[in-house]
């Protein structure tokens, strides 16, 4: 188990100060399918593809959201805007590019907008923690490796605000009508992705349609049902029922999560977020299993749940229970991380109490090794794995 990760845990929370802001204030084609690679941003915790822009196929290297909607990347001119390894995408080389107007139904869709002299649709985005994005609503055709998808709506910044990590925008793959999945006509209305380990070279997958429909062989899955919520339209809702540490069980957690927020499935988050209750509990638990000696002034990171790691032990298994009786188990390996003060290693859970929040969340730490599979004309979510996700 690698548990050298802990440089990225401190990048992966102080980008989710920014990003968990906004939960808090929600909160032609060559194919009908597509997949493409997804790999993790080594030292800031998101998964990454490549994707082409327009006719000109523009390179461009995009984060992959479950928590938002909006599709964007930076355009030209784009003053000020951040820095990003690719070339700034240019409107002025594609044919395909076009201004969407303030009738059209995405336009609508946002939060906010205006409408400037032409009738066009200038946006303004923000993320909350000081990271906001303005431009217009556009359409153009989006390549995921050898599969084309014209007419597609997003976001062309002309100016961006605060830090981002090192991608040149953003795909968002939320369940509501500005994501990707929701433009998508092209095949079955289904997504998957399988996520290696963070903070790994090892290469994933997205797929889409047709390609989604497949999960790997001789590999255990649970389906289970999703809980559209019409006051946050954008996140996957589950409802879980229980968790439990090696044979420690806590039951009846259905109330317990709904009204601290509900519980969400987010590929952009990092960490994994559970109600006050649920977070002692676990706590509790494994420091009757784990036999380290508990550091009681928490990771550097700001991770609380942390031991002095002395020497090798097992660890416990920590099972999710969702209310149609499926139940995920997440190893070790997917909930322990490494860090280390004053020449002290140290063991620490990625694991935080949600009650500033506002809202639960699996995040993808918990998510690696697993095919994730959402079905939104089902309105439900299977989960396979553990598996090795360089080949599938």
């Amino acid at each position: 188990m690698n548990l050298t990760k802990h440089e990225l845990v401190k990048r992966a929370l102080q980008r989710e100060k920014v990003r968990l802001q906004k939960f808090r204030a929600v909160a032609k084609t060559s194919s009908s399918s597509a997949q493409t690679p997804v790999y993790s941003n080594v030292g800031d915790g998101e998964y990454l593809m490549r994707i082409a822009i327009g006719s000109s196929r523009s390179p461009a290297i995009a984060i992959l959201d479950t928590g938002s909607d909006l599709i964007w990347f930076q355009c030209k001119p784009c003053k000020p805007c951040f820095s990003q390894p690719s070339p700034t995408f240019n409107p002025k080389t594609s044919s395909t590019y076009k201004l969407l107007p303030c009738n059209n139904k995405y336009c609508q869709a946002l939060p906010y907008y205006v409408c400037d002299s032409k009738n066009y649709c200038s946006y303004e985005y923000g993320y909350g923690g000081g990271f906001d994005s303005e431009g217009y609503l556009s359409s153009e055709t989006f390549t995921f490796k050898d599969a084309s998808f014209p007419n597609i709506a997003f976001g062309c910044p002309t100016s961006n605000e605060g830090e981002f990590p090192k991608a040149d925008g953003l795909i968002g793959m939320g369940a509501g009508p500005l994501s990707f999945i929701s433009q998508f006509s092209y095949g079955p209305k289904i997504f998957s992705y399988c996520l290696g380990p963070v903070g790994s070279p090892e290469v994933g997958s997205l797929s889409l349609g047709s390609f989604a429909i497949a999960l790997p062989k001789n590999v255990p899955s649970i389906e289970v049902p999703l809980h559209p919520d019409s006051n946050n339209p954008t996140f996957y809702y589950v409802s879980l029922h229980g968790v439990s540490v090696g044979e420690a069980k806590l039951s009846g957690l259905s109330s317990v999560f709904e009204t601290t927020g509900g519980c969400i499935l987010d590929s952009g988050t990092t960490l994994t977020y559970v109600p006050p209750q649920v977070y002692q509990f676990i706590l509790d638990k494994l420091a009757t299993k784990i036999p380290l000696r508990p550091y009681l002034y928490g990771g550097s990171q700001g991770l609380t749940m942390c031991w002095e790691h002395t020497k090798n032990v097992t660890f416990p298994e920590i099972v999710l229970y969702f209310d149609n009786g499926k139940k995920w188990g997440i190893p070790s390996s997917s909930y322990l991380i490494a860090d280390t003060i004053d020449k002290i290693s140290l063991i620490c859970t990625v694991l935080l109490d949600s009650t500033e929040l506002g809202i639960n969340i699996i995040g993808n730490y918990f998510q690696q090794h697993n095919v994730i599979r959402y079905d939104i004309t089902k309105s439900t979510v299977t989960i396979a794995g553990p598996t090795d996700c360089s080949k599938i």
